[in-house]
């Protein structure tokens, strides 16, 4: 997929070519790997982080820089949810234990209702709620502004309080798990294209604009750029385009993650006062490459900059400082691809999060590095089969090589 050079506020607080490859020009099949992985997203760095750690010879390509897709262009939001995908204290525990600065904290997430039927679905989802999960709570407008300090439009009907919301720097969360992922011997190989993946003997081979490298497995993890090579998954994956924008800084006003009805709009104050604000509109676009995937779109972008002034009376003055559009991979469940590919040995999937990836991003490539090595499919990911759109494969025994 044709990347966009678009700027974000997460991009530029990264060492974009701090991954460069070592796959010289012509290499004409000479290297071999274990796995390979196409994608330098969340997805993709967070499962050579699993296989790498596990003594899997891993090898990954990213056609642009590491984040500069989906997981470079979202607001930095971790809200996790009942899955046991999403476990906030499996990103604590990496960072303590590999030493990473992710940007993470827990200041809660506030989202407000825009209708009267949204509202009476948050009252419910509260009431209901099991006494095992994490803690949630409907406010009233009123107290929503004693919580946020902030005046609110009375347009709104209330919020939906989750003192456990998580915030966290998008792309250094990337860097920083790449970085511990090369410490435990994986290749990562930025502004390497991959063009075909096809069989070969025993295994994958893997063609990159650098060379070819042959592989015992190849994991797809491009998001929304996955059905550039593999072509049936054009009618289960859609790509859909989110709308972002960041002002220059300002006063700080609140630190809680902020979100309307179920993520109609969604953002954040960061620490130094800037706010990124996503939404207000997302489209399905034909293809995942070429400028029109990630152009940003006038309308929604002016409906972004009037949200928080018409929200939030008194809001102060801002300038839009960023603009920038990025792709969501979307599944017609609305449940992520994760496990063996129905119809292609040896290949395996993790993409289609319907833009909800962060909170999911490690539980879900730790269970997928666990199907591989094992060649049996953890009970939290049944639901998430790519079989379901096809014949259900066996996963396949992940077979280790002899040229290491």
């Amino acid at each position: 997929m044709e990347m966009s050079t678009t700027p974000t506020c997460w991009l530029a607080d990264v060492p974009l070519d701090a991954f460069p490859s070592s796959l010289p020009m012509g290499l004409n099949g000479r290297a071999s790997t274990e796995v390979g992985i196409i994608g330098g997203g969340i997805m993709g760095v967070a499962t050579a982080y699993w296989l790498a750690k596990a003594g899997v010879r891993v090898h990954l390509f990213e056609a642009f820089v590491l984040s500069a897709g989906a997981t470079g262009r979202n607001a930095g939001l971790m809200l996790n949810g009942g899955s046991p995908l999403e476990d906030p204290a499996l990103l604590e525990a990496i960072c303590t234990e590999e030493g990473m600065e992710v940007g993470y904290s827990c200041p809660g997430h506030l989202a407000l209702a825009s209708r009267p039927a949204i509202w009476d679905k948050v009252r419910q989802e509260v009431r209901t709620r099991p006494a095992s999960a994490p803690p949630l709570h409907a406010l009233d407008v009123s107290s929503c502004e004693d919580l946020l300090h902030t005046r609110i439009s009375r347009s709104f009907y209330g919020g939906r309080w989750y003192p456990a919301g998580a915030v966290v720097h998008s792309a250094r969360l990337v860097y920083e798990l790449a970085r511990a992922a090369v410490k435990h011997s994986a290749s990562i190989h930025c502004r390497t294209r991959v063009v075909s993946v096809g069989n070969c003997a025993g295994g994958v081979s893997i063609a990159t604009d650098r060379g070819t490298v042959t592989a015992n497995h190849v994991v797809h993890a491009a998001a929304s750029g996955t059905p550039a090579l593999l072509p049936e998954l054009n009618a289960v994956l859609t790509p859909v385009r989110a709308q972002m924008m960041v002002t220059r800084p300002i006063r700080p006003l609140f630190a809680a993650g902020l979100g309307v009805d179920w993520g109609d709009v969604y953002g954040r104050q960061l620490p130094d006062g800037r706010f990124v604000l996503g939404g207000c509109g997302a489209e399905p676009v034909p293809s995942a490459s070429g400028p029109a995937a990630e152009s940003t779109d006038t309308p929604i972008q002016l409906r972004l900059s009037r949200f928080l002034p018409g929200a939030f009376p008194g809001f102060p003055d801002f300038t839009v400082s960023q603009r920038w559009a990025g792709l969501l991979d979307c599944t017609a469940d609305g449940k992520p691809l994760i496990g063996a590919h129905p119809g292609r040995p040896k290949h395996w999937l993790i993409a289609g999060f319907n833009g909800h990836g962060m909170p999911a991003a490690l539980g879900a490539s730790k269970a997928l590095a666990e199907a591989m090595t094992t060649g049996s499919l953890p009970k939290s990911l049944e639901i998430c089969n790519p079989g379901r759109f096809k014949s259900v494969q066996r996963p396949e025994r992940f077979e280790r090589s002899n040229h290491a």
